[in-house]
């Protein structure tokens, strides 16, 4: 018999600790049993007391056992569900681009190509600053970091954040690799996500979760070619206005520039698409000249 539960939770701002509050549990002798189970279950955002204050929780939390497999971050435009075990985003907002949905298969596929040096290459860059990189992690992150490398997470949950940095810092150093992936994969999909959409929330993330990873995942996230107009929206945002240097100007003419270019992108790809089509009209029509040619070479044999 397999179990698991759904958990609604939000960050204490005085405590700092996640409050939380059991919404379901389900049963099954099979996964398929439990997910069609959860499927059924009305979705609702509870309020949470903590410390003497009442707030609506900001996160669904998703237990098979003691293992989370996803978390759904709770916003007022949906809901987004984000797999802790598989690494994938999805989103119960559909863009109004008829092109949306199969650009994001493109930027998922091309993600799996270049994840595993994504992570190599921000783990490395955290790894040098890595007291500031705690300092910036909330405690949820470092509890699901914590999880991944054999912790308890429903013990991690009750802990201060002072106390579950110290355990990380207790860590051997074959395990910072996977504490941090662990850690960090929320941020990193759910940021891929918004850019992909959202580039205007750029300065939230900031805040929320600290600029230097922020900043970092905008740089160099891998994104499909369609995307990084997106991207630079998004850095020129974070850009403050510096009138000497001009910076902020010299990115907004470069956004230009990329605009304009995406646009000629878009009519190289409109000819080829034409050219396609009269190469195959060509080749269709010499195909009949040919049979044409046969037919009356083949007439003037018989007439002969």
């Amino acid at each position: 018999m397999t179990g698991a539960r759904l958990i609604a939770t939000r960050l204490c701002s005085e405590c700092k600790k996640n409050a939380k509050v059991n919404l379901a549990h389900f049963l099954g002798d099979t996964m398929e049993e439990i997910i069609k189970q959860a499927k059924e279950q009305d979705l609702y955002v509870p309020s949470i007391i903590c410390c003497g204050q009442e707030a609506f929780a900001t996160h669904y939390e998703f237990f098979v056992g003691k293992q989370i497999v996803f978390l759904i971050k709770i916003s007022d435009k949906g809901f987004k569900i984000i797999d802790q075990s598989m690494g994938r985003l999805k989103s119960s907002e559909q863009s109004q681009k008829q092109d949306f949905p199969k650009l994001m298969q493109e930027q998922d596929a091309y993600w799996k190509r270049q994840s595993t040096l994504f992570w190599d290459g921000f783990f490395h860059f955290c790894k040098k600053q890595w007291n500031g990189i705690l300092e910036e992690m909330v405690n949820h992150e470092i509890a699901i970091g914590l999880a991944a490398v054999g912790f308890d997470f429903e013990e991690l949950e009750g802990l201060s954040k002072s106390s579950m940095v110290q355990y990380v810092k207790e860590l051997p150093h074959d395990e910072h690799h996977d504490f941090f992936v662990a850690a960090n994969k929320f941020l990193v999909n759910t940021l891929q996500h918004d850019l992909c959409k959202h580039w205007s929330n750029a300065k939230q993330y900031q805040k929320d979760y600290g600029e230097k990873r922020t900043n970092y995942i905008l740089l160099h996230l891998p994104l499909v070619e369609e995307f990084e107009a997106m991207r630079l929206q998004a850095v020129t945002m974070l850009i403050p206005e510096q009138p000497r240097t001009g910076s902020k100007v010299l990115f907004r003419k470069i956004q230009k520039l990329e605009s304009e270019l995406s646009g000629k992108r878009v009519a190289i790809n409109h000819l080829r698409d034409q050219l396609v089509v009269e190469r195959q009209e060509k080749d269709h029509l010499e195909e009949k000249l040919n049979r044409a040619n046969q037919e009356i070479h083949r007439l003037r044999q018989k007439r002969n």
